[in-house]
């Protein structure tokens, strides 16, 4: 019809009103379904219409002696409550949602997380990969500062990084160093002296900081060195700064300190997947690594088991993502 009424010399009345009337693909039909023919387009919208029929009828009628204004304020209550529908954008207006469907969760205010760090936070998107992980269950916005090589002592002199802290408003500060410094006892000082100034820069501006317990490095820091011995002196030496900085507790509104177990999480992991959790510099994480990393993080914050959840990257296949999620789970909620 469109090709006659297109190329058609003396067009039918009939054929130009056919196309005149044809109505565009409304805006909440995906793409793919506005390419199909339009038999399917004409479904697609009848089981549409249904449900917004049958969605209309779950609200109580107003009686005759209501007024229409009376009428039009009534919410929308089903009867089984919100969870029955399990549709999306069927329970935005209902109360005593527990927000088990997508539609609902942005209802629910997100926690406020920054990551302050350096490549090990910035590789493979992983803080991305908190906030996917949350949104399932929860909700959250991450924000990060962090550039490559960053040391504690470095971001106390980054103008970007004490905006961000000072910003304020953060349900949790992540506090990543570098792991050449929390793996050598002669450096946990050094270390330790910027933690407690960076610490104190949080004093009102976070409900609790983590302390981002990193990794070994496959092989060592140094000839002689290894992934198990580096992997236990980055454990003392992240427990040695959260010490140092507690000091700094006089009761005032310094938020409370944790250490998220990140590295303790890897050596569970580490004899069976160590080849799927390292780049090719033996250092920074692969994208496994990156993921487990993101697993420890959403277990410590929302303290939830990630066990379950259906978000993995690519490249992480689906007995790595379960592995991860069980080992996670394992060591911060025991």
């Amino acid at each position: 019809r469109h090709l006659a009424a297109r190329f058609a010399p003396t067009p039918a009345p009939t054929a130009q009103l056919a196309v005149a009337e044809a109505p565009p693909a409304p805006h909440f039909v995906p793409a793919l379904e506005a390419t199909a023919d339009d038999g399917e387009v004409r479904r697609d919208l009848g089981r549409k219409r249904k449900k917004k029929q049958q969605r209309r009828s779950l609200a109580p009628s107003a009686s005759p002696t209501t007024s229409p204004t009376a009428a039009s304020t009534t919410k929308q209550v089903p009867e089984a409550g919100c969870e029955s529908l399990n549709k999306k954008n069927e329970c935005e207006a209902f109360e005593g949602c527990d927000f088990l469907h997508k539609a609902c969760r942005p209802a629910i205010t997100p926690k406020r997380i920054l990551f302050v760090g350096n490549s090990f936070t910035i590789r493979n998107k992983m803080t991305n990969m908190v906030e996917k992980m949350a949104k399932e269950r929860f909700n959250a916005k991450v924000y990060m500062a962090a550039w490559g090589s960053y040391t504690w002592s470095k971001h106390l002199d980054t103008a970007s990084t004490r905006y961000a802290i000072n910003y304020g408003g953060w349900d949790a500060i992540v506090f990543q160093e570098q792991s050449f410094f929390l793996s050598s006892p002669m450096y946990y000082h050094y270390s330790a002296r910027a933690g407690q100034e960076l610490y104190n820069a949080t004093k009102g501006k976070t409900k609790r900081v983590l302390l981002f317990e990193t990794w070994g490095y496959e092989y060592g820091r140094t000839l002689g060195d290894n992934y198990f011995l580096m992997q236990s002196r980055i454990q003392q030496g992240y427990r040695y700064a959260a010490s140092k900085m507690e000091q700094l507790q006089d009761g005032t509104g310094f938020p409370p300190i944790s250490i998220a177990p990140v590295g303790t999480t890897w050596a569970e992991l580490y004899d069976n997947h160590k080849d799927s959790m390292y780049t090719y510099d033996s250092q920074h994480p692969d994208m496994l690594g990156s993921y487990i990393t993101a697993c420890v993080f959403y277990a410590q914050i929302f303290e939830d088991s990630p066990v379950g959840l259906s978000y993995r990257p690519k490249g992480v296949t689906a007995k790595e993502a379960e592995a991860a999620q069980k080992a996670a789970a394992k060591i911060v909620l025991g």
